[in-house]
């Protein structure tokens, strides 16, 4: 089947300026016309970014949904799939995050998409500017969770693959989750296989609609195609969900929902009407060379 010309390789990572002195502010869509605003209440952002504001109080005081997830498909609750961000600006009034998804291999290490990982103006970022969102030092799957900057706990160390759109980051602070996610057996796309997706990304590409919990969807496997970087990729179309900004890094599985298959890299184009039957595309981790990468890396 032909296969559309994904957008740009950050296509699938959501990102938000913060800042306290504006009500409005806005979602940017990098490569993309357009400025969708959205409602922040200053005073969320500003306590947000000093780190004092508490999750309670962030539920309460809210004027939006926090940011983002899956189109169509319905709500799931899974502790290895990982919220991440990436603090790509800090400035005097706030911080611009680009934020992911990810999967927890081990205590230590999560899985993600490369571009997830990316510095401005190209290389990578910086372990010190990578976190995931857990409460109390627990995983969480609630977005809310995001917006109080005590849940943000940083990276140490972050690896990229060269051959393809993968990163591992590396938490000193375990994970401590009873039960990990395995890489799958060798898997060559088959047409019309199950699966499933999973992510923190947004709803309607159109209006920028946000998320409040971890979404999955079931998709329907089309065949082989490639990721942001030219890697081997399953390409996907979904059939009650698809992925979007804000999915990337996120796994897919076939079958059993603990052996992960890909990762999401690109979307097939704006899906804008919000289209449950888009298509995606996902790293193909289990080819020889990545599997290798992902396994030598979290030894190491």
């Amino acid at each position: 089947m032909a296969l559309n010309t994904p957008i740009f390789p950050g296509a699938m990572r959501t990102n938000l300026f913060l800042s306290p002195l504006e009500i409005e502010d806005v979602f940017l869509v990098k490569n993309t016309p357009r400025l969708i605003a959205v409602r922040l209440l200053s005073v969320l952002a500003l306590l947000f970014v000093a780190g004092a504001f508490s999750a309670p109080a962030a539920n309460a005081a809210l004027g939006i949904a926090p940011s983002p997830r899956i189109i169509g498909g319905q709500q799931n609750n899974n502790p290895w799939v990982i919220q991440l961000g990436n603090i790509t600006e800090r400035t005097a009034t706030g911080v611009r995050l680009s934020l992911c998804t990810g999967e927890a291999l081990n205590d230590h290490w999560v899985l993600t998409a490369k571009h997830c990982v990316a510095a401005v103006g190209g290389g990578t970022a910086a372990a010190a500017d990578l976190f995931s969102v857990r409460v109390n030092g627990v995983a969480t799957n609630s977005t809310a969770d995001r917006q109080n900057s005590r849940n943000w706990v940083y990276a140490d160390r972050v690896q990229t693959w060269a051959d393809g759109d993968l990163a591992l980051i590396h938490f000193a602070a375990s994970t401590g989750l009873a039960n990990y996610p395995t890489i799958a057996a060798a898997y060559d796309p088959t047409e019309n296989d199950a699966g499933v997706v999973q992510g923190y990304g947004l709803r309607s590409e159109c209006n920028q609609t946000q998320a409040d919990w971890l979404y999955r969807a079931n998709i329907s496997v089309l065949g082989v195609s490639a990721d942001a970087e030219g890697a081997d990729a399953v390409h996907v179309q979904g059939v009650n969900g698809i992925a979007n900004h804000g999915d990337s890094g996120g796994p897919l599985t076939l079958g059993n929902n603990n052996q992960i298959v890909g990762v999401a890299s690109t979307i097939d184009g704006v899906n804008c009407p919000s289209n449950i039957h888009g298509g995606a595309n996902y790293t193909n981790v289990t080819l020889a060379a990545p599997s290798a990468w992902i396994a030598n890396t979290i030894r190491g």
